[in-house]
């Protein structure tokens, strides 16, 4: 399943770990700067994913060097100046395509920027979201225990409800936009009642 190509790198990278732990620790942060100019140009590895190679060389530069960044929380103004950020390149990105009035190459590299500042706008809401929440005393916190039956069960069932619902209700903008949210949602109900049944009627099965 296609889902899973991650697990795949991170098989290949766990391999070639002692070689990166030995590249990182003697070029630091220039070989992390090299894997981005592979990543923003695309640059085709064959066996691995440029992008797996990237952030796993940033979790190992991390671990090594920067242990305390890890612990880092955000404050409440730079997580929102984050979030704002990363939706204006979002939107930056979004009106290009629908204009066409950049190439293929552009719109790619503010694709990838926008994908860096989001993982640190997310770090960062998630931070003051974690502040006014205690998830282990909520009523929902069972549901965490998911996260992966989710990711693993979310296809091929969502493409099967993305086409489905298109050919119930047609193609258009409108449609496009109750799709874009509807099937995602059924997809993640769906596979937590799967996954909760799993894990209660045949939890070795489920394990």
């Amino acid at each position: 399943p296609y889902q899973f190509w991650f697990i795949r790198d991170l098989i290949i990278l766990t391999i070639f770990s002692p070689i990166l732990f030995w590249l990182l620790r003697s070029l630091k942060i220039w070989l992390l700067l090299f894997f981005l100019g592979l990543w923003l140009y695309n640059l085709d590895l064959v066996i691995i994913a440029n992008e797996a190679l990237l952030f796993f060389a940033i979790g190992g530069y991390l671990s090594l060097f920067q242990q305390d960044y890890v612990l880092h929380h955000f404050s409440q103004k730079k997580a929102i100046i984050l979030l704002i950020c990363w939706i204006l390149i979002i939107s930056l990105k979004t009106t290009m395509i629908h204009l066409d009035s950049a190439t293929l190459f552009v719109t790619n590299i503010i694709h990838k920027i926008g994908i860096l500042v989001g993982v640190l706008a997310v770090w960062g809401i998630y931070d003051l979201i974690a502040k006014r929440m205690d998830s282990k005393g909520s009523k929902y916190s069972f549901i965490f225990s998911f996260t992966f039956f989710i990711y693993a069960f979310h296809e091929p069932i969502l493409t099967i409800l993305k086409k489905g619902f298109y050919s119930i209700l047609g193609q258009g903008e409108m449609n496009s936009i109750i799709i874009y949210f509807m099937a995602p949602t059924i997809a993640i109900l769906s596979s937590i009642l799967v996954g909760y049944f799993l894990k209660k009627v045949t939890l070795p099965f489920y394990s």
